[in-house]
């Protein structure tokens, strides 16, 4: 929020994690509707602040990857991470990789599904704004 980002969490009061619902970063802004977050989207434009609203939406309950037992996958790839010296762009396949080993596949369940419900949220968000600018009451850029 610093550098002109607010910060909101979909249905939550803490920042999710890729796998978990709740990175256990705490006292970020909830919202509970679409329409809410438009709101805040609006409010800001009509204040001309120079900013963009990160909208923070956890994976889905039944896709969930409890912490207590994806930080210890994690873990585990970090440490083969440097272990194979691996480095640079070849990063993120490698971890992404070990975890996909170490859940047995769950963790790419995990991520299509973060993926398919971002997707479902931000359709509701520009169905929700479309509606705003149309009505002539409201004028913002």
């Amino acid at each position: 929020e610093t550098f002109g980002v607010s910060v909101v969490g979909f249905k939550t009061n803490s920042f999710p994690s890729f796998y978990s619902r709740s990175s256990g970063l705490s006292k970020i802004n909830r919202v509970d509707s679409p329409k809410e977050i438009v709101e805040t989207f609006i409010n800001n434009q009509l204040l001309k602040l120079p900013c963009s609203t990160l909208v923070s939406n956890p994976v889905p309950v039944e896709d969930e990857i409890l912490p207590t037992k994806i930080d210890s996958v994690i873990k585990k790839a970090l440490v083969a991470l440097k272990k194979n010296h691996i480095t640079g762009k070849a990063v993120t396949p490698f971890l992404l990789d070990a975890i996909f080993k170490e859940t047995k596949g769950k963790s790419l369940e995990t991520n299509i599904s973060l993926a398919l419900n971002n997707v479902k949220l931000g359709a509701e968000i520009a169905k929700e704004l479309s509606a705003k600018r149309k009505r002539p009451s409201l004028r913002f850029q």
